[in-house]
């Protein structure tokens, strides 16, 4: 299993695609048991997500973890749950209310999870 994650961010807290050019961190783990969630986003969800698929790990153990960059598996169970809906709750910080939604951050959330 070859995951990343970044080291843990400060106030005020830098875009992922800056934070993740300097506090990238990656893990390699082997003979690893856990839980592989997947996640896919169609194309029209693309304001909200990468589209496409989208994985994480963890452990276990609840000791190691991140994205999912690459991964072989032995021997694994799959299930699925196709969702019809979902909810979004916007926290109602001011400073969530002072956030600039107008610029396009395609290119860094590419950048990020591409």
């Amino acid at each position: 299993m070859y995951t990343r994650s970044e080291k843990a961010q400060q106030k005020p807290y830098r875009r992922l695609d800056e934070a993740m050019k300097t506090d990238q961190v990656e893990f390699h783990f082997e003979n690893t048991t856990g839980t592989l969630i997947g996640l896919y986003c169609p194309a029209f969800m693309a304001s909200l997500n990468m589209p496409g698929w989208h994985f994480h790990y963890i452990s276990d153990d609840r000791s190691r973890g991140g994205h999912v960059m690459d991964l072989s598996l032995k021997k694994g169970t799959a299930e699925f749950c196709l969702l019809s809906d979902f909810s979004l709750v916007l926290p109602k910080s001011s400073s969530f209310g002072k956030i600039d939604f107008t610029t396009d951050l395609a290119g860094a959330v590419k950048t990020v999870e591409g």
